[in-house]
């Protein structure tokens, strides 16, 4: 698995894993459980692959040569995102008018636990952006007339900041 070409997808939607797939056994049913085994403690800092090990883990008794095809194809998975951080990415820009005056886009500097909690940290920094700009507009006496407008596209946040 040392040069093993890395896939995008730790599992594909053929062939399924079902109870009897009419493929041979796999002769290397100690092999089978000890790396299915491996992958179910990985899932506690990897959840991305909890899906795929529970379904491998279902057949620990009958492994077969496809479902080692399976296990083989969430390892290289997994050498594929080795260097992934789970970082979201910050983004944001302001815009005076029809003109963007201000703009981010980095890594956020710890890991969310999910999409609102990303997002919720970007608007937060966007805020920070905007205040600073209005500060700065109103010391040059360019007082802008109107309300700023923030999109944003992930709906429990908004849901939620809504009911500030």
């Amino acid at each position: 698995m040392t040069r093993a070409t890395p896939t995008p997808t730790p599992m594909v939607s053929t062939p399924k894993l079902v109870a009897s797939n009419g493929s041979p056994p796999f002769v290397g049913g100690h092999l089978y459980r000890s790396v299915v085994g491996m992958l179910q403690n990985l899932c506690v800092t990897h959840p991305d692959v909890a899906f795929c090990v529970n379904k491998l883990s279902q057949f620990m008794n009958s492994p077969s040569n496809t479902r080692w095809k399976a296990v083989k194809l969430v390892l290289k998975y997994l050498i594929g995102t080795m260097d992934h951080d789970r970082r979201s990415t910050t983004g944001y820009v302001v815009y005076l008018g029809s003109n963007p005056i201000a703009w981010c886009s980095k890594k956020q500097a710890v890991v969310s636990r999910s999409s609102y909690e990303a997002e919720y940290r970007n608007l937060a920094n966007c805020v920070s952006e905007l205040l600073w700009v209005k500060q700065l507009l109103d010391e040059i006496g360019l007082s802008p007339c109107q309300i700023p407008v923030i999109w944003c596209d992930n709906a429990s946040t908004v849901t939620v900041i809504a009911r500030f």
